[in-house]
């Protein structure tokens, strides 16, 4: 079962913590730009949650 960042964090404050976070989208590109968004857009919430 999937986590919340939440639950991971256990309720942790995070303000004044330095996080440091890996993110791999390989999206899909053509001729250098993003096709499709969906990796970048579901990740959203979690990278503002964490600022």
């Amino acid at each position: 079962m999937k986590k919340t960042i939440d639950q991971l964090l256990g309720g942790a404050p995070l303000t004044g913590r330095t996080l440091a976070v890996r993110v791999d989208f390989n999206v899909p590109l053509s001729d250098g730009q993003i096709t499709d968004t969906i990796r970048v857009d579901r990740s959203l919430p979690t990278l503002e949650r964490l600022c």
